[in-house]
């Protein structure tokens, strides 16, 4: 049997140990969206960060909701016995990076105990992420209700909203490419205007290139350590890591003409082609990408970014081991960690390499991350300063 909802009307799922199949469909989107679930307790938040069930963190057969994708389809398996006894609500909601209203032919559908329910959207304006429906606790059973009520501010603030620890987003990034600044000899100004680009900051002792083999570890955000430039020797960087997962190697570049570029798997570049930069292959299994800089002299910034697959589930780049590796090809290595725990970010700059010095390539420790729940790639400006959820979104 099927029938549909208007917002605001409800039916009967079934009894207390059912299992509850959601579908969120959508026809067409100008832009990216994604659908996710929260499983909310007596104080309408979720209990825990791990209540939030969306591509990054999709569940699995013992888990009360379990989250399979297909092309423009999610479907949310939901299982109320399997839930803590807390959990009174399901919420299901749909977000982007542009509004709702783009999304054509959404379609939200449930089913169990042999019924399927249907229910409509109306039109929406400039939300950019909407409450579409709520599976809830009746004493007859488990119910559903249309909702289709709007948030403005996307998943992050809708996240926010129901007590995901999303952390705060972060804009511009700062690199060490500028010199120390001299000591100040006036009081700082009252206020400092902000900027679409941060300014780079005055980076930290480096050390200098050593004539002979060297390995550095750089530990911390802003540490900086030089390495000789070989005649006639690439200079080669790799992404590593440990863990399950496909990370994707983004070389983000800008030439001595001052025209950014970006090599990566879908343009992987090639040794007698400016810049000269070649992407060895896109690795799908844990590992290492490999990238070759065969001409330093033809940039004057390069940088080791890191993104990360859609299938990779729930996980930091730090859990996956992710570090950058950038070796001279005469001995000299320089390898770049990461510190911090970032499960909602897909983005990291990891390392930025500086050619601006004849000779040398200055390695600085960088480790900046994508705002939240953002696709967008980080952008590499001409004078080395990195803007990080500004650029293009394009997906694997």
């Amino acid at each position: 049997m099927t029938h549909s909802l208007i917002p605001g009307a409800n039916a009967l799922l079934g009894p207390n140990d059912i299992s509850i199949e959601v579908d969120v469909r959508i026809f067409s989107s100008e832009h990216e969206v994604d659908a996710s679930c929260f499983m909310i307790g007596p104080a309408g938040k979720v209990l825990s960060d791990a209540s939030m069930v969306f591509f990054n963190q999709p569940g699995g057969p013992s888990d009360p909701v379990e989250l399979s994708m297909a092309t423009k389809l999610w479907t949310f398996d939901i299982r109320p016995s399997r839930a803590p006894a807390e959990v009174e609500k399901f919420y299901l909601t749909i977000a982007g990076e542009g509004p709702v209203r783009d999304v054509k032919g959404l379609v939200v559908e449930a089913r169990s105990t042999g019924q399927s329910i249907q229910l409509k959207a109306p039109e929406f304006n400039e939300e950019k992420a909407v409450i579409l429906a709520e599976v809830y606790r009746h004493s007859s059973g488990w119910k559903i209700r249309s909702i289709m009520q709007g948030f403005n501010g996307g998943l992050g603030p809708l996240a926010r909203h129901f007590g995901v620890d999303v952390g705060e987003p972060q804009t511009a990034i700062e690199t060490t490419s500028a010199p120390p600044p001299p000591a100040p000899v006036a009081p700082p100004p009252a206020a400092v205007p902000a900027a679409p680009v941060a300014a780079p900051p005055a980076p930290v002792p480096q050390a200098a290139a050593s004539a002979g083999p060297s390995s550095i570890n750089l530990s911390k955000k802003g540490e900086r350590s030089a390495i000789n430039l070989v005649n006639d020797k690439p200079i080669t960087a790799y992404l590593k890591w440990e863990s399950r997962g496909d990370l994707d190697l983004y070389c983000l570049w800008v030439d001595v003409a001052g025209h950014a570029g970006m090599t990566y798997y879908r343009r992987l570049g090639s040794p007698g082609e400016a810049p000269h930069v070649q992407l060895l292959g896109d690795s799908t299994e844990p590992g290492v990408e490999t990238v070759l800089i065969h001409k330093p002299e033809a940039l004057r910034y390069a940088t080791i970014a890191a993104y990360s697959a859609l299938s990779n589930g729930v996980g930091s780049f730090k859990s996956f081991g992710a570090r950058a590796v950038v070796d001279n090809g005469a001995g000299q290595v320089v390898t770049c960690g990461l510190n911090e725990k970032s499960s909602f970010s897909y983005w990291t700059v990891i390392a930025l390499i500086d050619f601006t010095v004849k000779g040398e390539a200055r390695v600085s420790q960088v480790e900046s991350y994508g705002k939240r729940f953002s696709e967008r790639a980080p952008v590499l400006s001409p004078d080395g300063s990195i803007k990080m959820s500004a650029g293009v979104v394009e997906f694997k």
